[in-house]
């Protein structure tokens, strides 16, 4: 599965009219295209947003792209937003299957590494990070997700709220620690945000 991720520069009052606009002419638009397999719109606390869109594989992402450019264009001037990049990924892991849901709170963190070896990262999620957070209250999905030629990835945790995110923020922040270092990675930023939108194909 691939993820086109659009990030925006909005004010938090336009932000409805982003959800609204998709609401009316994308999310149709977007289930007539081959491999379309959902859309989550993530609000940033510090400001901004994200419009994720799932695909099932890097083909049909990429036959997308002619009528998804227009349809991008056309949100962020009826919001007056900014679209300030576009980026591809590839989903290595995901649980559970499918979108995250409305509600969700998220914690997400871009981590730059520095050689190929992407089934080592992967590896580590799911042996260190994963079972950890599964054991914390309010744990409701992660998914860990990257650009292979960038040797950039994003690892993903969702929560049922603020309070629970917070609190596994705490928890896990040695474990975390200790996969970034073993694999000789750095975390370049993290993005705490919640879905304010979530539809399926």
């Amino acid at each position: 599965m691939f993820i086109r991720g659009t990030i925006l520069e909005v004010k938090p009052d336009r932000i409805a009219d982003i959800v609204s606009e998709m609401e009316a002419s994308v999310i149709p638009a977007l289930r007539q295209q081959p491999g379309y397999r959902g859309t989550v719109i993530v609000k940033f606390d510090d400001g901004g947003a994200r419009v994720n869109t799932f695909w099932s594989d890097e083909k049909t992402l990429q036959a997308s792209e002619p009528a998804v450019t227009g349809l991008r264009q056309q949100v962020a001037a009826r919001a007056g937003a900014t679209v300030e990049r576009v980026e591809i990924m590839e989903v290595y892991l995901r649980e559970p299957d499918g979108v995250p849901e409305a509600g969700t709170c998220t914690r997400a963190a871009v981590i730059q590494n520095t050689d190929d070896d992407v089934q080592s990262g992967i590896d580590a999620f799911t042996a260190d990070i994963l079972p950890q957070l599964r054991l914390q209250d309010g744990f409701s999905m992660a998914m860990l997700a990257g650009d292979r030629a960038k040797k950039i990835a994003v690892s993903v945790a969702g929560w049922r709220d603020r309070a629970a995110r917070e609190a596994a923020d705490a928890a896990l922040a040695k474990a975390r620690h200790e996969v970034v270092s073993k694999l000789g990675s750095s975390v370049v930023r993290v993005q705490l945000g919640e879905v304010i939108y979530s539809s399926k194909a």
